[in-house]
């Protein structure tokens, strides 16, 4: 099977917008490029920083996979009822133009708008989970395990697009809250014990992720914020550690 996660970062508006870009930009990788992402080798793995449009066409037309996840980190809008988002200082684009020409895709848009000064850090430390669920001790799968798991949920999978928006239309993506949930859920979902030989698929965490959200912004900043998702196909993020 050939696989790709397309990693891509907008403009900037200041230094704090390029630090946050490129910490979440390293996260996603570093999640992927981890058992619990699918065990992606780094060749699978496409990062654009401030592409210019003619880069994104390239890849549209020539673009090459059975099945790919696409992020972007930026600033966004909506206008006309698409999501608009900045990809360079000088062009805007459709989040939908970003679409392959290939069966199965995953798009995740964390568009910032209206950013705060805190930014939540995830701790994806590979902790053991605590000593809890009836004595049962299981050993780690394998990168090799991991990625068949992976790789068998997205065969079974229809063809198609799923796409998850950080907020809905017409909202402002508050503070990477949308991010820092769907990583650390996904991530904690990984490493219990209770989870074994399994896969979670994209709509069961976007469902625990949009009222984790709900509340994170209520909390923390008085706030509302509503991640969305499009789209049918459950395609898997994360994958079990034992």
């Amino acid at each position: 099977m050939i696989r790709r996660i397309i990693l891509i970062t907008g403009h900037p508006q200041n230094e704090q917008d390029k630090n946050s870009f490129n910490f979440y930009l390293n996260y996603y990788y570093n999640y992927f490029r981890g058992n619990s992402g699918g065990a992606y080798d780094e060749d699978e793995i496409i990062i654009y920083e401030q592409p210019k449009s003619a880069e994104l066409k390239s890849l549209t037309k020539n673009f090459i996979s059975d099945y790919a996840v696409i992020v972007l980190i930026g600033h966004g809008a909506t206008t006309n009822e698409n999501q608009a988002f900045q990809i360079n200082k000088d062009e805007i684009i459709k989040a939908g133009q970003l679409e392959l020409n290939i069966e199965k895709q995953l798009i995740i848009v964390e568009s910032c708008r209206d950013i705060l000064n805190k930014v939540f850090q995830i701790d994806l430390n590979d902790r053991l989970p605590k000593f809890e669920y009836g004595g049962i001790i299981r050993a780690p799968i394998n990168r090799d395990i991991a990625k068949e798991l992976y790789n068998d949920r997205i065969l079974k999978c229809n063809n198609g697009v799923t796409v998850c928006f950080a907020c809905s239309k017409g909202g402002s993506a508050w503070n990477y809250y949308f991010s820092f949930s769907l990583l650390q859920a996904a991530f904690n979902w990984h490493l219990s014990s209770q989870n074994h030989f399994q896969t979670l698929g994209i709509c069961a965490l976007m469902e625990f992720v949009k009222t984790n959200v709900q509340g994170l912004t209520k909390k923390e900043i008085d706030k509302e914020q509503n991640p969305e998702i499009i789209g049918t196909e459950d395609f898997p993020f994360a994958v079990s550690k034992f």
